[in-house]
């Protein structure tokens, strides 16, 4: 999941650098990326939000817990 948020702050850094009026090969040279890659997610509709992990399931028992002392 944590690479999901970092692809949608990039998105939002892309973002705000194109409506600062910086061109796509000006936003790949300033975040290291690929002119193409840059593209792509300025072509991409962002999320609203930062994507949300799903909850984990809750009664499950670590594996640790059989060798632990009570």
């Amino acid at each position: 999941m944590a690479l999901e948020a970092e692809r949608w702050m990039e998105q939002r850094r892309f973002r705000a650098l194109r409506k600062t009026g910086a061109s796509i090969s000006e936003i790949a040279r300033e975040t290291g990326l690929n002119w193409r890659t840059v593209k792509k997610y300025l072509e991409h509709d962002g999320l609203a939000a930062p994507p949300v992990a799903a909850p984990r399931p809750s009664g499950r028992k670590q594996v640790i817990s059989q060798y632990a002392r009570r």
